[in-house]
């Protein structure tokens, strides 16, 4: 009976998993793709078609004989929403099962409130999402959250945002998964970002690289081996607190304490490149301020990026002697600075580039590429999203205990 069942489990996996890659497919090109029979598909088929899995759409080519039915993931079987969460700004995407974006928007929330106010108004957003989608939250199947901060992933936490005071242990995915009985996921922000470039980067059988950006804070991802790596507690890829200085003469301090946005708005502020409250909360504004002054040929601007690629390169210097991979992908604002003025990015990373190879790689061995990531709106939530769906269809994964089956039927 275990066997049968292992084996159905994983005919539809097969099956689900052929649909999810190929869009639309009709009984006998499923059946050729799995190695299934054409029995065996047709009663599976109509098993997801009446879960609500699966729908006809149209028919597919045939030189001879009756146009054979194609089937294909039903869109709204499924929604899946991804959260940027970095108080005061939220940003909500909602995934259908077919991967289009049904919902995307950043929410301005009060930095001040406690967190269990934060969580209501969270819980309150993505409501209010889901209604505006048009989705039943019947069919929600998964919430994943991008916490800029310290997490205890096993355990559903975010423990820290650096950000947001008062902020210790807060159980986002529990209180997520009452509110909205479906499968919930706290993650290293920067990897849910990592996780879209990821997918870029598969189709150019690029499997190893390692993702940094500026946001708020200064963060990473890893992927190794087309995985992304969280490691043991979902902390991997705290990029910023890589120490700057010596211990031994108590100068000690985080890379982020001199390459994140904080830094930015005090150096801007110093050399009078902006005034009043302008950039004090808007991150993006502020690098696009710098670039457009650094084309301009303004030598104040120039100087922060001079000491900005410096940091920089100290930082991922670090991470090419410790993993020595050759691919090294640069997002978040720095992406958005390249976006608004090519030049000035293009500039800036030869800065870092070189800075890493004169003062930091002392061995001279190493072979890495610097890129600047894609510009995709509202990447973290739709990484986030992402890695919700990827979830959802392990369920029908073959078990650890299945993989020794063969196809049957």
């Amino acid at each position: 009976m275990q066997t049968k069942r292992l084996d159905k489990l994983y005919n539809e996996y097969l099956i689900v998993n052929s649909l999810k890659t190929s869009g639309k497919l009709s009984i006998p090109s499923i059946a050729a793709s799995t190695g299934l029979s054409r029995p065996t598909v047709d009663t599976i088929v109509s098993q997801l078609e009446r879960e609500g899995m699966v729908e006809t759409d149209g028919f597919a080519q045939s030189v001879t004989g009756r146009k054979p039915v194609l089937w294909r993931l039903r869109s709204d079987s499924g929604y899946f929403v991804g959260v940027d969460f970095e108080p005061p700004v939220v940003r909500l995407l909602i995934l259908n099962m077919c991967r289009e974006t049904v919902f995307s928007r950043s929410i301005q929330f009060p930095q001040s409130f406690h967190a269990d106010e934060v969580l209501k108004l969270l819980v309150s957003a993505i409501r209010q999402a889901m209604e505006e989608a048009g989705a039943p939250l019947a069919k929600l199947r998964s919430i994943s959250v991008g916490n800029p901060g310290s997490i205890d992933k096993q355990r559903g936490l975010s423990v820290a945002m650096h950000n947001c005071p008062n902020w210790n242990n807060v159980p986002i995915c529990e209180r997520l998964a009452q509110e909205f009985d479906c499968e919930t996921e706290i993650e290293n922000v920067i990897l849910y970002m990592a996780n879209v470039e990821r997918e870029r980067l598969a189709g150019q059988n690029v499997r190893d690289f390692v993702y940094v950006a500026l946001r708020t804070g200064v963060g990473a991802g890893v992927c190794l081996k087309g995985e992304l790596y969280s490691g043991a507690s979902g902390n991997a890829g705290h990029f910023g607190f890589l120490s700057v200085g010596s211990p031994l003469c108590r100068s000690e301090h985080r890379l982020e304490e001199y390459a994140d946005t904080a830094m930015l708005l005090r150096r801007m502020r110093e050399e009078g490149l902006l005034s009043g409250g302008e950039g004090e909360q808007d991150g993006e504004r502020q690098i696009c301020i710098l670039a457009e002054r650094a084309q301009e040929g303004n030598p104040a601007a120039m100087d922060i990026l001079e000491e900005l690629s410096d940091f920089w390169a100290y930082g991922l210097s670090c991470a090419i002697n410790l993993l020595d991979i050759p691919l090294y992908v640069v997002g978040g604002l720095l992406a958005r600075m390249n976006v608004y003025a090519p030049e000035v990015g293009s500039l800036f990373l030869d800065m870092v580039r070189k800075r890493c190879v004169q003062n930091y790689l002392y061995e001279k061995k190493y072979s890495f590429e610097l890129c600047y990531a894609q510009d995709v709106p509202n990447a973290a939530a739709l990484g986030g999203a992402l890695r919700g769906y990827e979830t959802f269809f392990k369920r029908y994964a073959p078990s650890a205990e299945g993989n020794h089956l063969a196809v049957s039927g």
